[in-house]
Order: C-alpha cells, then structure tokens, then sequence
C-alpha cells in the first residue's frame, strides 16, 4: 500500500532538515568532495517533523526574608509557651518588611533543548533506509566501548583540564575544565548549536514497511543540552547563522513532494 508524504508527515511539506554531527567541518568537506572519507563518528540527517521550542530560567532566592521568618516563628513559639498559650495571636505581631524579600541571583539552569525528528526510506540501499539512519542517532545515547565491565561515555566523550590552570581549588579546576568530543545540532538555515551533549533518543518503527521488510520511516523525539551552561551571547550565536545550502550538497529544505513521493512509490512496490 502507497502512503501519501502529506499523511506521513502532514500537509505543509516544508520541513527543514536537522543535523547531528560530531565534526561538522569534516562532514562538510566530505559532502563536497565523496571520495573524501568522513573522519567522524556521527552524520545523521533527519527531517523536523515539529517546531522548535527555546527558553531559559534564572534562580533566585530571599535569604533575608527565610531567616527572618525562621527568627519570628521561634519567638512567636518562646512567647507562646511562656504566656501559657494565653496569649490570642502572637504571629500578628510579626510581619515581613518588603526589604527582606529583595531577591539574590542564585544561578541559572542549563537550556534543555527538544527536537522531534523522521527518518524516510527513499530507498531500499542499505545505509540509506530509515532503519539505518536511525539506528545512527542512538550511538549517541549509548557507551561508545564496554572494557573490563567499564562503559565510555557516547562517542567519546570526555572533559579535558586546561593547561593553563595553575590552582588546586574546585573554583579553579572548574575554571579549566574543557568537553570534548560534543554534538552539533544544525535545524534548517537558523540554528546551529554548537557543544551539545544528546541526552536521549526515543524512535518508534512504522509499521509499514518497504519491500526489504524494513520500517517505511522512523519517526521519534531527541533531547539534548549544551555540555556546560552558555551565556545569553552563546544563545545569539546559536542563532546567528546555521548552515547555508552551498555547505551541503543536499539541501537544507527537503525535497519536493513529487519528487520524494516517487521515490517512494519506487521501493514500495
């Protein structure tokens, strides 16, 4: 049976392509030239099939405030029991002064960033189906290598200490801590995310299947966040550009209906 692209993925087939790469510069120069092998150990392409969600949160907290009400709940108890609870309403008497609510920056959280994404066989080679292309993306969420009962964090990943730190303090060495081996996510033409760590990878296999037996598409939900916290300027570059068209020898939009739709029909029957 033929699915129609606009079932599989809804009407408005403009759906920009994702990138999660683990060298992006390596990748490019693959794309450009294919006899050029590809050095890393992630390049997987996928289709939006959702918007794309941003936002942040600040901490902050009122220490003033919390330990004057701690101090008012203790006399309020003193004076209770030396009245002998004759008293009608001692916490009457103690109000909170609008000073001691003014609040403190406390931190911020990491970003958490959430991208749906589908796979499509346009064709039944393998390497190219959707089974294959999805089953990429969970290398990310998985030990790299298992030696000696021992897991290695995903594609190599680890945390290198700066040269340049000269202290012992936790500040210090924190200071110089340095994440290796992170993700980059690329959406379309407006977003390029830059030392990303994938945090969880969730597909489900359609049902339907193209003549090899394998799922038509593979469609699923990926998480992710930046290895260490960014800065509001970090945010900006984010956004400041992403990935132009002459980067990538396929293009940052999908391809037309007619011309993906054909290609399935063609492994399909």
């Amino acid at each position: 049976m033929f699915y129609r692209m606009d079932e599989l993925l809804g009407s408005d087939f403009r759906h920009a392509i994702v990138y999660f790469l683990d060298h992006p510069k390596s990748y490019r120069d693959n794309q450009k030239d294919p006899n050029k092998k590809y050095s890393g150990r992630l390049a997987v392409e996928a289709i939006t099939s959702s918007d794309f969600a941003i936002g942040g949160s600040t901490e902050f907290h009122a220490p003033f405030e919390e330990t004057m009400k701690s101090a008012a709940e203790y006399i309020n108890y003193v004076k209770t029991l030396s009245s002998g609870f004759s008293s009608r309403n001692f916490g009457s008497q103690f109000s909170t002064s609008t000073n001691e609510t003014v609040a403190f920056y406390k931190g911020n959280q990491k970003p958490k960033f959430s991208v749906n994404v589908a796979f499509i066989s346009t064709e039944s080679k393998v390497g190219e189906r959707a089974i294959d292309k999805a089953l990429k993306l969970l290398r990310a969420v998985y030990p790299d290598v298992i030696e000696g009962g021992l897991m290695k964090a995903p594609l190599g990943y680890h945390v290198n200490l700066s040269s340049k730190v000269k202290t012992k303090t936790a500040s210090g060495l924190a200071k110089g801590l340095i994440p290796q081996n992170t993700i980059t996510v690329e959406i379309g033409n407006y977003a390029k995310l830059t030392g990303q760590v994938i945090t969880e990878v969730n597909l489900t296999l359609s049902k339907q299947t193209i003549r090899d037996g394998t799922p038509l598409f593979v469609s699923g939900t990926v998480n992710f966040e930046p290895a260490k916290m960014i800065s509001y300027r970090d945010l900006q570059n984010y956004f400041g550009g992403g990935t132009t068209e002459s980067e990538f020898s396929k293009p940052t939009i999908t391809d037309s209906f007619a011309n993906i739709s054909g290609k399935i029909k063609g492994i399909l029957s």
